[in-house]
């Protein structure tokens, strides 16, 4: 009975453990904020796209928009449907929201939770775990005072330059990772084309 209850309460541990992992995992869309940031044409746009589709005659449906074109020597008519027309607006505007938003858009989920402060923590922890980088306190990098201590045989002159080594590291490796979140990690936009 005891066993069972063991395999019982590891078992709900386990799937504990794996929930967490798949949440932490997850980008969160605040589609809520989505909602209420579309413009009142897009929801009107919305609300006639609606309407356009509960249309069960597809002659009716259509807004003829008879263009011709010449493709190849040889003269093209498409007819453009209204409603494919209202779905493809409604459908930029939200993914402009979701990516661009200020407020709530992926940008901003990738600048908070990934680029100021997963990558550091990340690249950077594991030179600190080795105590290869210092931090920087008021715009000069830290001594690195594990190595230093057990460098100290090798005398002052190669513990200034050991230490000089290990500071520009330190700075080299937080010019890497501002390189990283600057230009590596970003959605194409205006400001960020490529």
């Amino acid at each position: 009975m005891a066993r069972a209850e063991i395999a019982e309460i590891t078992q709900q541990d386990q799937l504990r453990k794996a929930i967490q992992q798949v949440e932490s995992g997850r980008i969160f869309v605040n589609t809520k904020g989505i909602q209420s940031a579309l413009s009142d044409e897009s929801l009107q746009n919305f609300v006639r796209l609606q309407r356009v589709l509960k249309i069960n005659n597809q002659a009716a449906r259509k807004q003829l928009e008879v263009t011709g074109i010449e493709l190849a020597g040889k003269s093209v008519v498409y007819v453009d449907d209204y409603s494919s027309e209202l779905l493809r607006e409604f459908a930029e505007e939200i993914r402009d929201e979701f990516v661009g938003n200020t407020s709530h858009g992926l940008n901003t989920y990738i600048s908070v939770h990934i680029r100021h402060g997963y990558i550091s923590s990340q690249v950077r922890g594991q030179f600190e775990l080795h105590h290869l980088a210092t931090r920087e306190t008021n715009g000069a990098y830290q001594d690195n005072q594990y190595w230093l201590e057990r460098l100290e045989p090798l005398g002052n002159v190669s513990l200034e330059k050991a230490n000089r080594l290990f500071k520009a590291f330190s700075s080299d490796l937080d010019e890497i990772v501002e390189e990283v979140n600057s230009k590596w990690i970003r959605i194409k936009d205006p400001e960020y084309p490529t």
